[in-house]
């Protein structure tokens, strides 16, 4: 049942986001399913875990330009844990740390010249 809501889930994303393509795997059979979704050129656009499919643990967020724009940190859905932010070029702007799907901190980082 849980692999027929998977290829559910996979179909449906991949006829939904126009031309972008995800890939859902549990090469472990822990049933924490590793996901990636692509842009429509083939670049990694956000990776991450899901647990019943919702979020679960380490999730990535890519720019276009391929470098970080979010590390996330989710406890089967709900915000747990230190979000780091970057801009495009590479660089740390903030983080918020979560617990139980509730902000508790976040720190903001400035760079002088």
């Amino acid at each position: 049942m849980k692999k027929l809501f998977l290829l559910v889930v996979c179909v449906f994303f991949t006829h939904t986001t126009f031309g972008q393509s995800v890939s859902i795997s549990d090469w472990d059979a822990d049933n924490v399913y590793e996901y990636a979704k692509y842009s429509e050129n083939n670049t990694l656009i956000e990776s991450g875990k899901l647990l019943n499919g919702v979020y679960h643990g380490k999730l990535t967020v890519y720019y276009e330009n391929g470098l970080v724009n979010v590390i996330a940190m989710f406890n089967q859905g709900k915000k747990d844990g230190t979000w780091t932010f970057y801009n495009e070029e590479g660089l740390k702007t903030h983080e918020v740390t979560y617990v139980d799907n509730k902000r508790v901190s976040a720190t903001h980082t400035r760079y002088f010249e």
